[in-house]
């Protein structure tokens, strides 16, 4: 029998401390899979310390590359583990439900 995965996106806010629900504190350090997308160092090295499958999608960016084409390799990137039956979380800076393609 194959195990569901699931996914559970969450907001870190706009400043390295203080705007993040306890809710999705739960949610990035419960994750088997944890991947984000953050603006500053200080709450990359957060969630890294936090959950130690934490991986950066920033990679995904790369000069001159069109934004559908990088967000369409986000979501690939976070789909794979939810269908590999892993728990998995995306955390992304500010409100997840807003400006976010690829939440």
């Amino acid at each position: 029998m194959n195990k569901s995965g699931s996914l559970t996106v969450v907001g870190t806010g706009f400043r390295a401390s203080g705007q993040i629900t306890k809710e999705a504190e739960s949610a990035i350090d419960q994750a088997e899979k944890l991947f984000h997308l953050v603006q500053d160092i200080v709450t990359h090295h957060w969630l890294e310390e936090r959950n130690a499958s934490a991986e950066s999608l920033v990679d995904s960016y790369r000069h001159g590359r069109p934004r559908r084409e990088t967000y369409s390799e986000i979501v690939v990137r976070i789909l794979a583990p939810v269908r590999a039956g892993k728990r998995t979380c995306a955390a992304f800076y500010g409100h997840p439900g807003v400006f976010v393609m690829p939440a």
